[in-house]
């Protein structure tokens, strides 16, 4: 038996893998199914052609809190350990076999929701913050694990975010997947 991966989990940031698109999209229709997601969509930085990443897929699933807890025993018994809600309104769940993912189950009414699409959306919109949030997670990687990876980059990501949110109110709408 496979210990479960611990939270703060030693991390790598390697270059952007193209493959990345076509598993988070059959990984994305599993979680619907699995889950009976209205939405799932990819996010973090696999989501962004060109920016190095943790070679781990992303994915939020649009369910509502109150149906946290069967989508997760749901994903459990497909092979994810649940982590809980690690924050307001967010369910961790990570599978370390290939592709390596992470699900967030949170609600698409939530500001959570809009923050993720915005912040993926402005990244991929704008090269010249993708390099510089690129850059970031280079340096932050250098902690070696995830706790302190996410630390050490939060005021990079704060502020791509503060301007993302501005830029996502006169952005055509819309999921791009």
């Amino acid at each position: 038996m496979t210990a479960e991966p611990p939270l703060d989990e030693p991390i790598t940031v390697v270059d952007h893998d193209p493959r990345w698109a076509s598993q988070a999209a059959r990984t994305i229709e599993d979680v619907k199914l699995i889950t009976r997601a209205r939405d799932v969509e990819h996010i973090g930085s696999t989501a962004v052609p060109g920016l190095p990443a943790k070679p781990i897929i992303d994915l939020m699933a649009d369910v509502a809190p109150a149906d946290h807890d069967a989508a997760a025993r749901a994903l459990t018994a497909a092979g994810f350990t649940d982590f809980g809600e690690i924050s307001a309104g967010r369910r961790y769940l990570v599978r370390r076999a290939a592709p390596a993912t992470n699900v967030h189950l949170i609600a698409s009414t939530s500001s959570l929701w809009a923050d993720n699409l915005a912040f993926r959306d402005y990244l991929r919109s704008h090269p010249d913050a993708s390099r510089a949030y690129g850059c970031a997670k280079r340096h932050a990687a250098s902690r070696g694990r995830l706790l302190a990876y996410s630390d050490t980059k939060a005021p990079i990501v704060l502020e791509i975010l503060r301007i993302a949110r501005t830029w996502a109110t006169g952005a055509p709408k819309g999921s791009t997947n």
